[in-house]
């Protein structure tokens, strides 16, 4: 009964949140003023707690942690919403804030109804748990960038349209959008490579090789060469617009095959 309403709290939170950043876009209200500002930001730092808390409890079992898929989605836009709740005070980018709150509430509602695989709690190498980690980390970077591309597509959609609503003349330049977007594209391939460094000396650990050729592996590694080459691509030919969009979007479904896509498959609806 607590856990339910806990819950029901979290993303009842989130909803109220996302839904009032963007409502106040629409109506053209200056999200820094204090009155808004801070009634907003320390009602998501409540709604995030209270959503560690759950996910806490959903991890450790005793002395053994288990990561089941549904949890480990749930912790990467819990990580994505804390990376932007952090970002938001260096960038203002209200309409993606409000998106991406909208999303993971969304994701915490499907992953709370939606039925667990079995897995049984184990006890992890600590080469796994800090791979895990990293892929996570990338994994909630990467969607920020995902959600950006989207917000950068609908903004150049409105421009072109000659229609522009309130929440898309809060938006700063594309220009400027693009530019985020490299920068956040940087810190996630840093971060990726990282976790797929971290992969390969798990499986030297563990089976005595470094690299295998599985559908995780080459997705994993597919996605890592489309970001690095898009990299390139901004710095030497000044890839930017519609290619930087494309590429990243498709970057991003790469890596959400690469974990996301094939457990989901095994554990959710093989239940295996």
């Amino acid at each position: 009964m607590t856990n339910t309403l806990i819950q029901i709290a979290v993303f009842s939170g989130y909803l109220w949140v996302g839904l009032r950043i963007f409502s106040n876009l629409k109506a053209g209200v200056d999200p820094k003023k204090p009155k808004h500002h801070l009634t907003t930001q320390l009602f998501l730092l409540l709604t995030l707690a209270s959503h560690l808390f759950m996910l806490e409890a959903d991890i450790r079992h005793g002395d053994e942690i288990q990561f089941r898929l549904l949890t480990v989605i749930s912790i990467i836009f819990w990580m994505a919403t804390c990376f932007y709740w952090l970002f938001s005070f260096l960038y203002r980018l209200d309409l993606l804030y409000s998106l991406l709150i909208l999303v993971t509430a969304l994701v915490f509602a499907i992953t709370t109804l939606l039925p667990s695989g079995n897995l049984s709690p184990q006890p992890y190498p600590n080469i796994f748990g800090t791979h895990l980690i990293l892929s996570m980390l990338a994994y909630s970077i990467f969607t920020i960038a995902g959600l950006h591309t989207v917000v950068m597509a609908i903004a150049q959609w409105h421009l072109n349209s000659g229609k522009i609503p309130e929440h898309i003349k809060s938006l700063p330049p594309l220009l400027t959008m693009e530019k985020i977007l490299f920068r956040t594209i940087f810190i996630g391939i840093l971060l990726l490579s990282l976790s797929l460094l971290t992969g390969m000396f798990f499986l030297e650990q563990t089976r005595g090789q470094i690299l295998e050729l599985n559908h995780k592996i080459v997705f994993g590694w597919v996605s890592w060469g489309i970001f690095v080459c898009l990299l390139l691509g901004r710095v030497f030919l000044g890839w930017r617009g519609r290619v930087a969009i494309n590429c990243t979007l498709i970057g991003y479904v790469f890596l959400f095959l690469s974990y996301i896509g094939t457990r989901f498959v095994g554990e959710v609806i093989l239940n295996t």
